[in-house]
């Protein structure tokens, strides 16, 4: 018999895996898909081009002004990259519930921000 969270080869009167402690004869959860949110300000520049978003380096997504993108991923580990023209900015979180992340620049310095809400 095999565990079915792991996968790990078990004696047939395993009650738990040796391996990874689940139960034997429950069936792994299956993790909901959680919405991260791209929400980026609408400002008023002389250029505004678009953002490009690198979501956990697949998924590519690109930002207009005052608009919104939204991308479905498994809960976990999060990386967000971001560029706009020259400027960039990264974000590293762990998301577990839809989150949502701002985007904008700064009018004083210029640079690319963004910060989980």
């Amino acid at each position: 018999m095999f565990c079915s969270y792991c996968g790990e080869k078990l004696p047939d009167t395993a009650l738990f895996c040796h391996k990874c402690g689940a139960k034997i004869g429950s069936a792994p959860t299956i993790a909901s898909k959680v919405k991260l949110i791209l929400d980026r300000a609408s400002q008023v520049y002389l250029v505004n081009p678009p953002i490009k978003a690198i979501v956990n380096g697949t998924i590519y997504v690109s930002i207009e002004n005052g608009h919104t993108e939204t991308v479905e991923l498994d809960p976990g580990p999060c990386v967000v990259e971001l560029s706009g023209s020259f400027r960039k900015a990264k974000l590293e979180f762990d998301i577990q519930k839809d989150t949502v992340v701002e985007i904008g620049f700064n009018r004083i310095t210029g640079k690319l921000t963004a910060s989980i809400k």
